[in-house]
């Protein structure tokens, strides 16, 4: 007679199958990034006297009506405020918005020092970098945990520390997986998100575990 898939083996197949979807939308179109780490064209604007920053948002929204942007302060003075776009923008825009800014706070165009840059992406690698050291630090200490708790039977610890790291991979698989299948954003949110699902698939392993 042929056994039936258990629940989870169920599970761990579609988890599978969603991985290998996601790796493959990741060969063929990669991760989207938010602003945050994709490639941006920034402008800064240096204002001697200082700028208010809603009125400097209300310019920038009127001038780039369709464009995604990210406004924020450059430095402590209140002098200098950084505009990132994805998108290219024209001179004309880029004068625009000068001569706009001077308008709206009462100021000379003359008197604002406008500086170009372009910021390449921030690569998959470094994102993740901060975070891996401490998550193969803790995934070692579970498995010398699994060690202590079962070091009477080697077996007991081989499969145990095999369905424990199975479980950090799969959840953490399908995490990224689905990211790049509905087109999601790489942000500065994604990690964070990664280390709880990281520490759920973690205690939820230990708890099932226990019952057994």
């Amino acid at each position: 007679m042929k056994k039936k898939l258990s629940i989870s083996g169920v599970i761990s197949i579609l988890c599978i199958i969603i991985i290998i979807i996601g790796i493959a939308f990741v060969a063929t179109k990669g991760f989207e990034k938010s602003l945050d780490y994709a490639k941006v064209n920034r402008i800064e604007l240096y204002l001697k006297d200082g700028y208010n920053k809603d009125e400097i948002n209300e310019v920038v929204k009127n001038i780039f009506t369709d464009k995604e942007y990210k406004l924020y302060d450059v430095d402590k003075f209140n002098q200098t405020i950084a505009i990132d776009l994805k998108d290219k923008y024209s001179d004309e825009e880029l004068e625009n918005l000068k001569n706009s800014v001077a308008e709206k706070l009462n100021v000379n165009s003359e008197d604002i020092t406008v500086y170009e840059i372009n910021v390449p992406t921030v690569t998959i690698k470094d994102i993740v970098k901060p975070y891996l050291q401490p998550m193969i630090i803790t995934t070692v200490l579970i498995i010398v945990y699994i060690i202590i708790r079962n070091f009477k039977s080697v077996e007991d610890i081989m499969n145990k520390s095999i369905k424990m790291l199975l479980a950090i991979l799969l959840t953490e698989g399908v995490y990224f997986s689905l990211i790049a299948i509905l087109g999601l954003p790489i942000s500065n949110l994604t990690m964070p998100v990664a280390i709880v699902l990281y520490l759920l698939s973690i205690v939820i392993n230990i708890v099932v575990d226990k019952k057994i």
